[in-house]
């Protein structure tokens, strides 16, 4: 991995900045259309360590989820569960 600069990064996830996360969620947000709603599996887990790292910023998380509303990305998992408990009441 590498810093905007080119530099190479030697860090372990739970010493990434808030800085560091700004940058993975921004550039991340702005290139989800380029899936075409074709997720690699990897990505809801992705989203979800973003989101819950503790350096994270509010900011990041909500523009997060607000990309993953607008481009149907389920990270959480609700549509999933709300799938189950339908098959279940019924």
């Amino acid at each position: 991995m590498a810093d905007e600069y080119g530099n190479k990064l030697n860090k372990e996830y739970k010493d990434l900045t808030s800085r560091e996360l700004h940058i993975i969620a921004e550039n991340l947000a702005v290139r989800m259309y380029m899936f075409n709603y074709d997720y690699p599996s990897f990505l809801p887990q992705a989203i979800q360590a973003i989101v819950e790292h503790p350096n994270a910023q509010q900011s990041d998380k909500d523009l997060l989820n607000t990309y993953c509303k607008l481009f149907e990305l389920d990270w959480k998992g609700e549509k999933t569960q709300l799938k189950t408990e339908d098959l279940l009441c019924h």
